[in-house]
């Protein structure tokens, strides 16, 4: 499955710098004589592939890199304070799924984070953590202020909405002002 969102990437940034980089040596290319012309526009016909080639494997290959520690299950969920430091943590062994918000009349999260700074950030059931098929998901129960999954070795973001995506060991959620690390 792939992993929705909107995402904030910035291979895209560098794969558009790149075509405009080629283009413009085309350009430039056009006011050359013809006898010069044929090598360089094959040159930059082989380039511009090549380019996007190499910034798309580059891109799997950082999520393979921080793969590696992906064939360790998921054993926790970790509460974070602002220096990143544990402030509370929650099992997710023999767990099949744990819903994070704020507890009110009635019902409990799984994962409480009444008590906490910006509790007003959050919805009573702001977004759920379910396993299925050996893999973790994380959900946005619709909160309407979203949730932000931070993806470790990437340095992509995705904002949720209503929305599910594949988490996996060392992605960081925030929700509201709240950090969570799954490890």
């Amino acid at each position: 499955m792939r992993r929705e969102g909107i995402r904030v990437d910035e291979r895209k940034a560098g794969l558009i710098f790149s075509i405009l980089c080629v283009l413009s040596a085309d350009l430039l290319l056009y006011s050359m004589e013809w006898s010069l012309k044929l090598p360089a526009l094959l040159f930059s016909a082989l380039l511009l592939p090549s380019l996007f080639l190499l910034l798309f494997l580059s891109g799997r290959e950082k999520r393979g890199k921080s793969g590696e520690s992906d064939a360790l299950p998921l054993s926790s969920l970790l509460l974070l304070n602002e220096e990143g430091r544990e402030i509370r943590s929650w099992s997710l062994l023999g767990r099949s799924s744990l819903r994070i918000g704020r507890g009110g009349e009635g019902e409990r999260p799984e994962v409480d984070l009444s008590g906490q700074d910006f509790e007003e950030e959050l919805a009573a059931e702001h977004a759920v953590l379910n396993r299925a098929g050996g893999q973790w998901y994380l959900e946005d129960l619709g909160s309407g202020e979203g949730t932000l999954l931070h993806l470790t070795g990437s340095g992509e973001s995705l904002w949720l909405m209503e929305r599910r995506s594949i988490v996996r060991r060392g992605d960081l959620i925030q929700i509201g002002r709240n950090r969570l690390r799954l490890l």
